[in-house]
């Protein structure tokens, strides 16, 4: 492929994936951050701002849509893979690996989500290997501007997400291994910038008694112990995010590549992705992951995996060429996997193992909400709030109603609302609240309210296959406060909290997605 087939290429699939931003529902995560966007801050609970900067830039300009959630994504990706071609043309001198590293890196699975959905990693992946070409021009050219960039790129990745902290570490641990003593002076003055640029998290955390690094890095770990079965499923999410060709590729590479003497440029590829590959690789048995973590350092891993490839096409070029196609067609497959289930569910795969099971369906349950609300002002004058018991809900109940009214998230446990609702403030008042068959907690289990009932239950199909239920309850003078039972037993006649089977009559409604 020329370079003119790649620009072509690279657009094709901008467009794809504006039209995913476009098509799919928004997701549970892609919500939440869109609140935080509506209450802007310097960090949040559980990540850096950059993502609810980007979404606030582009919802400002655009009003609140999916696509003006997901333009900056999108955008976040086609820059990426113009920067990863950019990295590799200019440490190997190489345009046709460049090219090719880029076009693999644009359809593999876990780079196709995050070219388009609302996610922090898409950010950080673009300033990631925005620092490795300031780390390989303060190599060429060091100096003063050559430190200033390096330091901009490093501090917007710590904006982005915590993860970053690993890309820090690694270029440091290769420009001091590449120059040694001549790297401290380049290195702590863009250490310094970058401190600098990611001062907002600091600020914010040592104004929240540290809560966000406290949860990042010790509260969520603190039940860990090795399981070789968690184990196994990272290695399985992997094989799925990557294709297994590609996983094991990437494996050979990382391997190989750190255990022998190679060029600089495969030298500087493979710290800015193996040190990261390898953390997570290593920590996976021990504690509760989720398969996206590791993306970033999965970036520059497939240059050196198509690097090592490449150079069997000499030796055995049928293989090579079965070992290519293998691989592009298996990541078209897994990237076109979910897209398909969204659609039309062609597997009943079981609900936790099934991302897109509740994505679909809730323009209607906001509409059906509303309803239950509009009755309830009609009734007593005083217009109800929406709550639910988990961000997951709350968050997209609040992008689907009318005039995004805000929701509250009675979760008892530490989230981002808790830095800026009020829940006092709606003492006495009546509730609207939202729950589903994936995060079922009652609302009597949460508060302490006057009276709760049950005013639908929503089953919500795709092409006549059920994907999820979800259950809208009115519920009378919220008081906050844990309830007095610790929300065992029903408060307020044999409505509240009742599941109610098939065929319960006008409460039972169907909602086609």
């Amino acid at each position: 492929m020329g370079s003119g087939g790649w620009w072509f290429a690279t657009l094709g699939l901008t467009l794809l994936r504006l039209w995913l931003a476009l098509w799919v529902p928004l997701g549970d995560d892609e919500g939440y951050y869109w609140v935080w966007s509506r209450h802007l801050a310097a960090s949040y609970y559980d990540h850096p701002p950059m993502v609810a900067w980007l979404v606030a830039l582009s919802t400002h300009v655009l009003g609140s849509s999916l696509v003006a959630l997901r333009l900056p994504f999108v955008a976040c990706g086609t820059l990426s893979a113009v920067a990863l071609r950019a990295l590799v043309e200019r440490i190997t001198g190489d345009g046709r690996l460049a090219r090719e590293s880029s076009m693999l890196f644009q359809v593999v699975p876990v780079f196709v989500a995050l070219g388009f959905m609302v996610i922090p990693d898409a950010p950080l992946i673009l300033f990631w290997l925005l620092a490795g070409l300031a780390a390989h021009r303060l190599e060429r050219r060091p100096g003063l501007a050559s430190a200033v960039l390096l330091g901009v790129a490093l501090g917007a990745a710590a904006l982005s997400k915590y993860i970053a902290g690993l890309l820090w570490v690694s270029l440091a641990g290769y420009l001091v291994l590449q120059f040694r003593a001549k790297s401290v002076a380049p290195l702590a003055a863009a250490f310094a910038v970058a401190v600098l640029i990611a001062s907002p998290v600091l600020w914010w955390n040592a104004g929240h008694d540290w809560a966000s690094f406290r949860y990042q890095f010790v509260s969520r770990h603190q039940q860990a112990h090795f399981d070789l079965g968690r184990l196994a499923l990272y290695l399985g999410s992997q094989a799925l995010y990557l294709t297994p060709p590609l996983l094991a590729l990437l494996a050979v590479a990382t391997l190989g590549v750190g255990a022998r003497r190679v060029e600089r440029g495969d030298r500087l590829l493979w710290w800015l992705g193996a040190p990261t590959a390898l953390v997570f690789l290593a920590v996976a048995g021990f504690t509760r992951f989720k398969p996206n973590w590791a993306a970033p350092g999965y970036a520059t891993l497939v240059v050196v995996a198509v690097r090592g490839a490449s150079r069997w096409r000499d030796r055995s070029p049928r293989l090579a060429q079965a070992l290519g196609v293998a691989t592009v067609a298996s990541a078209i497959a897994c990237a076109a996997f979910p897209l398909v289930q969204l659609a039309r569910p062609l597997f009943p795969l079981p609900p936790r193992a099934d991302p897109t099971v509740d994505m679909a369906g809730w323009p209607a349950i906001a509409a059906r909400a509303e309803r239950a609300a509009t009755k309830i002002r009609s009734e007593t004058g005083a217009m109800p709030f929406y709550a639910a018991g988990r961000y997951q809900l709350a968050s997209r109940l609040e992008f689907y109603l009318p005039g995004h009214p805000d929701v509250f998230s009675l979760n008892p446990g530490r989230d981002a609302y808790d830095d800026w609702q009020d829940l006092a403030s709606l003492r006495g008042r009546d509730c609207i609240f939202v729950t589903s068959d994936r995060f079922p907690t009652a609302p009597q289990q949460l508060a302490r309210w006057d009276s709760t009932r049950v005013e639908a239950r929503l089953v919500v199909a795709t092409r006549g296959r059920e994907q999820f239920r979800v259950t809208v309850y009115v519920v009378r003078g919220y008081r906050p406060g844990p309830p007095d039972d610790g929300g065992r037993a029903s408060r307020a006649g044999p409505t509240q909290g009742r599941e109610l089977a098939p065929g319960s009559g006008d409460l039972r409604e169907r909602v086609r997605a």
